[in-house]
């Protein structure tokens, strides 16, 4: 099995996929399959920055689950449907993916039968942005726009109408509410819908529709976290998202999940 796994004693995952180092006995993934190109390269320093913020959540009292892929992405992607994921001569990919997301999924339904919650920290990184902490949750910026807020990748308030949803996706009980004394540049915005800061500099948004975000948005709460490489290269960058994770679990999980 190459992943990392410690065991917690909350309903709080922090997880990492596109940050190993190990490879497998096969071909890599090509990058272009049926006309649609897939990203083989990893998010950089990804996987060091899950098990630094990991270790601060300790220091700070918190024991969240902790899981961490360990295979570099050019030979297995598990933010894809397993057709997309892998070579599909290569056995030992496809190993990697069941083992695991039968891990994680065995997490999830733990922490569900035993808190009726939990909550998924996933930890990205991309190319298309600069100074930029983002939050996905399954909404593009246009249904965030719109108010169409029935995807929201919050199951626990999932079916709650829109103006709850608004309180937990950039208003006061967000998480970009308590991000935003920490990082310069997040969206969604706290408290006003404005993506200038991404138009403006012919950004990208994450919104989380690929794999994780759209499985376990059916049974938890889950969140694509996504930062820019000028973070991920950032020694403050774990410290940071340590102190906003365990704010918010603290101050708004606990209490209003």
């Amino acid at each position: 099995m190459s992943f990392i796994y410690k065991k917690g004693d909350i309903p709080l995952i922090v997880l990492s996929l596109h940050g190993g180092q190990k490879v497998l006995d096969c071909k890599k993934r090509t990058n272009l399959s049926n006309g649609k190109q897939y990203v083989v390269k990893n998010d950089s320093y990804t996987k060091k920055i899950t098990l630094k913020t990991y270790e601060h959540l300790l220091k700070f009292g918190l024991n969240p689950y902790l899981l961490v892929n360990d295979v570099q992405r050019k030979f297995v992607d598990l933010n894809r449907f397993i057709s997309d994921a892998c070579n599909h001569k290569c056995d030992s990919c496809m190993m990697q993916y069941i083992l695991f997301h039968e891990k994680l999924e065995s997490i999830v339904l733990e922490l569900i039968n035993k808190y009726g919650k939990c909550f998924i920290f996933d930890i990205h990184g991309n190319q298309h942005t600069h100074n930029m902490l983002q939050f996905g949750f399954n909404l593009t910026t246009k249904q965030i726009k719109n108010n169409q807020l029935t995807d929201f990748s919050f199951y626990t308030h999932r079916n709650a109408d829109n103006k709850t949803k608004e309180k937990f996706l950039y208003k006061e009980l967000s998480l970009s509410s308590i991000f935003k004394d920490l990082f310069t540049n997040i969206y969604p915005t706290y408290n006003k819908l404005d993506n200038s800061y991404i138009i403006n500099n012919n950004f990208r948004y994450y919104s989380g529709k690929q794999f994780i975000v759209k499985k376990y948005s059916k049974i938890c709460d889950v969140v694509l976290v996504e930062l820019s490489p000028d973070l991920r290269t950032d020694k403050q960058t774990p410290l940071r998202l340590a102190i906003g994770l365990y704010d918010f679990y603290n101050k708004i999980y606990t209490k209003h999940f």
